[in-house]
């Protein structure tokens, strides 16, 4: 009889052993998960860190000021006579000649104020300077004026 009692004892404790075992192992691997999960969620905030950088810098490089101003600088020149087509008769409409001469004063859209920024505007999320858009920062813009409601 004794010795039916040791192998029953030596199955107890190897099924003893083995679940401490698969605990250890699934405690392990769930470590491992969480420790790629945290990894994965970083690498998922520096993307879209760097989506919204390059959403900004295109932005404000798409902007009309901009765009005109490298357009410019490629040679480009602006049609003194455009033409337009009447969708209704076909026709091509002439319109009044644009004046290119340059007498006129092209707008100024205010940009930051004036003590607030420097010759070249900062990128907000890099160490990257773009130019001042609305001019250049020497001159004055003056703010909109308000009135009070009456």
């Amino acid at each position: 009889m004794p010795k039916a009692r040791v192998p029953f004892s030596m199955l107890c404790v190897a099924i003893l052993v083995a679940t401490l075992v698969a605990v250890l192992l699934l405690n392990i691997f769930i470590s491992h998960t969480s420790y790629q999960i945290d990894q994965l969620n970083s690498e998922k905030q520096q993307l879209a860190e760097q989506k919204d950088q390059l959403v900004e810098d295109n932005s404000y490089r798409e902007s009309p000021q901009n765009i005109s101003i490298a357009a410019e600088e490629l040679g480009l020149v602006r049609d003194s006579s455009p033409e337009f087509l009447d969708a209704k008769t076909g026709k091509i409409i002439d319109a009044p000649p644009i004046d290119v001469s340059g007498e006129k004063k092209p707008t100024v859209v205010p940009g930051p104020r004036a003590d607030t920024r420097e010759d070249l505007r900062p990128n907000l999320r890099s160490d990257e300077k773009l130019p001042v858009v609305g001019g250049s920062p020497s001159e004055d813009i003056a703010p909109p004026a308000q009135e009070a409601p009456e």
